[in-house]
């Protein structure tokens, strides 16, 4: 059986596959890629794993370390393999971290100005995509938490719209300030000024759009888009702390687990459903989650790589 290669590798690769798709991909750039992939046996087993997903799709047809045919051409592969992995349940560290414009260190929160002056806070753990452009701005959330303080720019009489997207759900502010977290399954929108309209590309049954106001959040799953009002301290987290108002430890721990390297597992629907109110500070997020368990009557037993919570 072939070896898997590191994960740095695999990054490095998916890094220049997606270069290999940009518009100002040229002859110095070819040979810095030529002497990445003979630097070492991994790089080059890293490379033709991830050539191997394009081909998978018939779009590349490219030869090791021959000039691309073309930037279209290469382009149309960039987005197959970004098909591709995006069919999956799951996307793997290496493929966020090189689609990633902006990521959030394990620990704290990002501050960002966008090139339109927008600015967003990353929460830890989080990864952020960016298209900018004349006519749309949109970014992708492909992890965790942000918060948007979208800036205004002028667009003939009126003002290019800022949409961020999480798989088919987007969200598109008619104002100025929202959040958009990332859940398994589901995707959470909360308005904190003015007002966002919610669109489910890919909801089945019920309503597609809403517009939510201040207040107002719509979580977008499986079930359909369905929209409530945000419970108490929903943005804290941007200020460095964290606000449950009588919720479910499942939502707790799943906020807690952006900040934690152990993979937190509730052992039981009990364990998931048991209601918590407090706030707590994520700078010691193990602290953290055993606060909140003991106040719901759970336990929180530590292994390696792991916090068992019953």
């Amino acid at each position: 059986m072939p070896s898997v290669p590191p994960s740095r590798a695999l990054e490095q690769a998916s890094r220049w596959i997606a270069r290999q798709g940009a518009d100002d991909y040229d002859a110095a750039a070819e040979a810095d890629f030529a002497a990445w992939y003979g630097a070492a046996a991994e790089n080059a087993r890293a490379y033709e794993q991830i050539r191997r997903l394009w081909g998978t799709l018939g779009q590349v047809q490219r030869q090791r370390l021959q000039p691309p045919r073309g930037r279209r051409h290469a382009a149309a592969g960039a987005v197959s393999l970004a098909l591709l992995l995006g069919s999956l349940p799951w996307l793997p560290e290496w493929w966020i971290t090189a689609q990633a414009d902006h990521m959030a260190e394990l620990g704290g929160n990002r501050h960002i100005e966008l090139a339109d002056g927008s600015r967003v806070v990353l929460e830890s753990g989080s990864a952020l995509r960016v298209r900018l452009g004349q006519t749309g701005r949109e970014v992708e959330l492909l992890r965790g938490r942000a918060l948007f303080e979208v800036a205004r720019q002028p667009q003939g009489e009126g003002f290019a719209p800022f949409s961020v997207a999480v798989g088919e759900t987007r969200a598109t502010a008619l104002g100025t300030r929202y959040q958009v977290e990332k859940l398994e399954g589901e995707t959470v929108v909360t308005v904190l000024e003015s007002r966002v309209a919610v669109h489910c590309g890919d909801c089945q049954e019920g309503p597609r759009e809403a517009v939510l106001g201040p207040g107002d959040m719509a979580r977008v799953g499986a079930g359909g888009l369905e929209t409530a009002r945000t419970p108490a301290g929903a943005d804290a987290w941007s200020d460095g702390m964290l606000a449950f108002d009588r919720q479910p430890f499942a939502v707790a721990a799943g906020q807690l687990q952006r900040y934690l390297p152990q993979k937190v597992v509730l052992l039981s629907q009990e364990a998931r459903q048991q209601l918590v109110s407090g706030t707590v500070d994520p700078a010691r997020p193990e602290a953290a989650l055993g606060l909140l368990a003991r106040g719901a009557g759970l336990q929180v037993t530590r292994l390696p790589g792991l916090l068992l919570v019953r």
